[in-house]
């Protein structure tokens, strides 16, 4: 059974107009690596243990195989509540691929077209400089180690693009980050970057918790609480 999920996967440079007004921008999809995801426990058990955090590597092989189908996937201004079909994909399209996107160097490549003003301007206000491919997904359930000897719980075995969001913040930290020209392309991630994107991930997780929290416990104020109030609350048994 397919599962659908949301991942940090790119860049974006060399930014030029079209004759409408719009964006072309050569983006950077998707790329080999492992990536995290944190599953918020549902039953008591799970409760009781926290969150649980699996590692999925995506290998070469299967973005290869899928970089084809990239080209119709539409691209969208954040992740949509529901995946895009024919019932929203007006509401939600924002610009689309254009040519045929390419796999190189463990990543996949496209030129993405941008026709809605508003996402334009976010882009080039800086406010929303990441994409987030949103896809559904098979794994072999499998752990094993990449050729570089990182650890994972499942590797992928089949991907199906759905969108490609433009986002604020992204699961690939600042190497991922939506670029407005050739100057800005990141080099090899430094020490700076990685504690940075820890950083942000550290703050993801606490707001998830937060808003976790704030769902199940509607009558009590979270302002200026601590995480560990936080975790304190979603401890209790329900």
């Amino acid at each position: 059974m397919s599962h659908y999920f949301v991942d940090a996967s790119g860049s974006i440079s060399n930014v030029r107009r079209t004759a409408v007004g719009g964006l072309l921008l050569d983006a950077t999809l998707a790329k080999v690596g492992v990536m995290e995801y944190v599953y918020r426990p549902t039953t008591k058990d799970e409760r009781s243990q926290g969150f649980k955090v699996i590692r999925r590597y995506n290998p070469a092989s299967v973005l290869e195989a899928a970089v084809a189908d990239i080209a119709t996937a539409p691209v969208t201004r954040e992740h949509p509540k529901k995946f895009l079909d024919t019932s929203n994909y007006q509401q939600h399209a924002k610009g689309h691929v254009v040519g045929t996107p390419i796999f190189k160097d463990g990543h996949i490549y496209a030129t993405l077209a941008i026709n809605d003003e508003q996402l334009i301007k976010d882009i080039e206000s800086g406010k929303r400089r990441e994409v987030s491919m949103g896809y559904y997904a098979d794994h072999d359930g499998q752990p094993g180690q990449t050729d570089s000897g990182e650890s994972y719980d499942e590797a992928r075995v089949k991907i199906e693009w759905n969108h490609i969001a433009v986002v604020e913040c992204g699961r690939a930290g600042r190497s991922v980050r939506l670029m407005l020209d050739s100057a800005e392309i990141p080099e090899e991630p430094s020490y700076t970057d990685e504690l940075e994107r820890l950083q942000q991930r550290v703050a993801f997780l606490e707001e998830q918790r937060r808003q976790l929290a704030a769902e199940r416990y509607p009558t009590i104020s979270l302002e200026g609480r601590s995480p560990a109030f936080v975790d304190a609350l979603l401890a209790l048994p329900r």
